[in-house]
């Protein structure tokens, strides 16, 4: 499923300046997957921020929370990433 909907988006202000708009689209919702031995909904989202090149990518699964992220520059390499290896309720 796409939903490409805007969760959120903030503009911060320094001296009544904008300086960063933030923006956090929901990309897909995936139900029944495992994490970890549990089964959850993962939510992958994309977060921009103005004038800063590339993106990120984050998953978060319900009752766990974020489980994976994964940064990607303007020519759509990715650069750094991480996933979960373990976590405690």
């Amino acid at each position: 499923l796409i939903y490409n909907s805007v969760l959120t988006q903030q503009t911060f202000h320094v001296n009544s300046n904008p300086v960063k708009t933030v923006e956090i689209e929901m990309l897909e919702k995936t139900p029944n997957m495992f994490v970890l031995g549990y089964l959850t909904t993962i939510i992958k989202t994309k977060l921009t921020v103005s004038g800063v090149p590339g993106y990120q990518l984050n998953w978060f699964a319900k009752d766990i929370g974020l489980i994976g992220q994964a940064n990607v520059n303007a020519n759509g390499t990715t650069t750094d990433y991480f996933n979960i290896a373990s976590f405690i309720f």
